[in-house]
């Protein structure tokens, strides 16, 4: 696969997460969520490991992690609800969060099979993330209109987008 920019970026998907990647993973959602205000409290590590380690037994749940140069950079998580794919959370390391890794990132989750057996997925995004919508209706998102804040990308979009990027290099 020829990748949209020269970064060492693996994404993999993970069925069990050891004791070090869970505290990385949480490390990143702590940090992400200090930046927007919210303070994590004693326990809130352990809840979300559990409820994290419940979730990756599911038929229908999907967790990849993100490694750039062998580090966890970030992790995204898809599900299936009602015979549809969610984007439930993509959480980045405040390190690169602008480094174009979420193109890459999306690059290779368009070829993985969950992806590729729907032909949209849908997403939550918070209506003060103005950042995040900006990126994300450049990128062929639209909203829906019965429901606020969520969102739906198809896969013939993102793919068309993903391929005009690839042309011009």
């Amino acid at each position: 696969m020829r990748y949209l920019f020269n970064i060492e970026t693996k994404i993999v998907r993970k069925k069990s997460l050891n004791e070090n990647e869970m505290s990385q993973l949480f490390d990143i959602v702590s940090s992400n969520m200090a930046q927007i205000g919210f303070k994590i409290k004693n326990d809130d590590k352990k809840i979300w490991s559990e409820n994290l380690s419940e979730l990756l037994k599911s038929p229908d749940f999907f967790l990849y992690v993100v490694y750039k140069n062998s580090k966890i950079a970030g992790f995204v998580e898809l599900c299936v609800q009602n015979n549809e794919l969610i984007l439930s959370e993509i959480e980045l390391s405040q390190n690169y969060k602008n480094s174009h890794i979420l193109l890459t990132i999306l690059q290779c989750l368009s070829q993985e099979k969950e992806f590729l057996i729907y032909d949209h997925v849908k997403f939550h995004i918070n209506k003060n993330n103005s950042k995040s919508i900006k990126t994300f209706t450049h990128l062929g998102a639209v909203p829906i209109k019965e429901q606020p804040n969520i969102y739906t990308l198809s896969r013939e979009k993102l793919e068309n987008y993903l391929f005009s990027l690839l042309k011009k290099r």
